[in-house]
C-alpha cells in the first residue's frame, strides 16, 4: 500500500511520519505533499492507494482534492486528517463515502489502527 500525506503545515506531515510506526504496517511508500497541486503530480506519477489529507488548505481545500482523487482513481481511499470539526465537512465527508474522518490532535495509534483496517 502506497500512502500520500497531505498538509499545508509541514510540521503536521513531520510529525505524522515520525510518529507512526510504518515499519508495523502493510505501507511500502509514503508521499507528502504540502498543498493540493503537489498531491496531483505525485498521484500522476506514482500509485496512491490511501490518501490522508487536511480539509482546508489554501488555493484549494482538501474537499475538492478528494473529489479529484475519486473521479480519476476511483479505489483509492480517503481519509481526512484535520483539527476543524465543522459538521459541513463531515456531512461532505459522509456524502463522498469518505474512508475515516480523524480529528487532530490525533494518537498515532489510532491512524496505525485505521491502515490497518483499510487493508483488511
Amino acid at each position: 500500500m502506497n500512502v500520500l500525506l497531505v498538509d499545508d503545515q509541514e510540521i503536521i506531515i513531520d510529525s505524522v511520519k515520525k510518529g507512526v510506526r510504518w515499519e508495523l504496517l502493510p505501507v511500502e511508500e509514503i508521499y507528502t505533499a504540502t498543498s493540493s497541486l503537489e498531491a496531483k503530480l505525485i498521484f500522476t506519477n506514482f500509485e496512491v492507494d490511501l490518501l490522508i489529507t487536511d480539509i482546508e488548505m489554501p488555493n484549494e481545500n482538501g474537499i475538492e482534492l478528494a473529489k479529484w482523487a475519486k473521479e480519476k482513481y476511483s479505489d483509492v481511499e480517503i481519509v481526512f486528517l484535520t483539527s476543524h470539526p465543522d459538521f459541513k465537512y463531515t456531512k461532505q465527508a459522509i456524502q463522498m463515502h469518505i474512508f475515516d474522518y480523524i480529528l487532530q490532535p490525533v494518537k498515532y495509534i489510532d491512524i496505525e489502527n485505521m491502515i490497518l483496517y483499510n487493508k483488511n
